[in-house]
C-alpha cells in the first residue's frame, strides 16, 4: 500500500527530480497514485485515549458552546458572568458546524499554528477572547488549565479527500513549493489544510505526541512551555 507523506524522502525525490516545473495535473496524479495520506490534527483534549475509541469528530457547535460555558463558569472569577458567556457565544459569527481540519505538515502545525494545542478549540478560544473585553483579563489563559497539547497522526484514504482540495494542493506545489525546494534543497514548513466533512474513525489514528514547547501565534510566537503549566 502506497502512503503519501509530506516529509517523506520519496515525495521530495520525485519533486526534485522534475527537470521542469511540474504541472498541476502531474502533481495531482502523483498524490492520487497513493492509497493513503498521513495528516495531522492539533488539539488539547482532556482524554487522549478516548480519541482512539471515538475518533476525531467534526465540529459540533452546540457541544463546543456547552464546553465553553462549563470551562468559563467553573473557574471562580466573578467578572465572568453567565450573561457575558452567553453574549460571547452569540458574538462568534463564524460557524464551523460539521467541519474538521487536518494538515499535511506536522512541523508547520506546531511552529505556526500552535494555538490549537495551547488553547484547544478555535471557537472556544474566540469566546475567551470576547470575554477578555468584558472581564478585563485574558480569559484565553484559562484554557491552558484544561487538557494537554496533542498532535494526532492520522492515516486517511486519498479518495476521501475532495478532488478540488487535492488540486489546490497541487497548485500550491506548482506555484510555490517546487521553486522553494529547488532553491534550498530540503523540505520546509508548508501550511496546507484539508477540510473534511466526516469524522475520522479512531482506527485511522496511527499515533500521537505531546509537544512541550510551542510558539504561540497569539503572542508574537513567544514560546509556550507545557511542562511549566
Amino acid at each position: 500500500m502506497k502512503v503519501f507523506k509530506w516529509r517523506s524522502p520519496e515525495w521530495w525525490s520525485w519533486l526534485g527530480g522534475q527537470k521542469r516545473r511540474p504541472t498541476i495535473v502531474s502533481v495531482t496524479r502523483y498524490i492520487q497514485s497513493h492509497q493513503k495520506i498521513v495528516v495531522f490534527h492539533g488539539c488539547r483534549p482532556l482524554d487522549v485515549e478516548s480519541y482512539y475509541t471515538n475518533g476525531i469528530r467534526v465540529a459540533d457547535v452546540a457541544e463546543l458552546n456547552r464546553s465553553a460555558k462549563e470551562i468559563f463558569s467553573s473557574v471562580g472569577f466573578p467578572e465572568i458572568t453567565e450573561s457575558s458567556i452567553s453574549s460571547a457565544i452569540s458574538s462568534i459569527n463564524h460557524v464551523e458546524q460539521g467541519e474538521l481540519y487536518v494538515v499535511i505538515d506536522k512541523e508547520d502545525l506546531i511552529n505556526k499554528s500552535g494555538h490549537y494545542m495551547i488553547y484547544g478549540s478555535e471557537r472556544i478560544c474566540g469566546i475567551g477572547a470576547y470575554l477578555f473585553e468584558k472581564s478585563g483579563f485574558d480569559c484565553r489563559q484559562i484554557l491552558k488549565r484544561h487538557g494537554i497539547p496533542t498532535v494526532f497522526h492520522v492515516q486517511i484514504s486519498v479518495k476521501s479527500i475532495p478532488k478540488d482540495q487535492i488540486e489546490t494542493l497541487a497548485e500550491r506545489v506548482h506555484n510555490d513549493v517546487w521553486e522553494g525546494y529547488r532553491r534550498i534543497r530540503k523540505p520546509f514548513c508548508f501550511d496546507f489544510p484539508f477540510m473534511l466533512v466526516e469524522s475520522v474513525p479512531g482506527t485511522f489514528i496511527v499515533g500521537h505526541e505531546h509537544p512541550t514547547v510551542i510558539p504561540d501565534p497569539l503572542f508574537n510566537y513567544q514560546l509556550y512551555h507545557h511542562d511549566s503549566q
